[in-house]
């Protein structure tokens, strides 16, 4: 799950089960890649992976709003 510019939905999913598994650290790291990652994407690749990527911004901020 670690490969750059693998499945962002595959690896959204696997954020969540981490979450699922009160495994919160790890899953907040999948969500960081994930929107690392989408910065060196090309608009095209962007525009089709919109979806996995909003969402992990959004739980990486729900994830940091818990924290505080």
């Amino acid at each position: 799950m670690k490969v750059r510019f693998a499945c962002f939905e595959a690896r959204y999913q696997y954020g969540m089960l981490l979450l699922r598994a009160d495994r919160d650290e790890e899953a907040r790291q999948v969500f960081k890649d994930i929107i690392e990652e989408a910065t060196l994407l090309s608009p095209q690749e962007k525009r089709n992976h919109r979806k996995w990527i909003s969402l992990a911004k959004e739980q990486l901020k729900s994830l940091s709003v818990q924290t505080v």
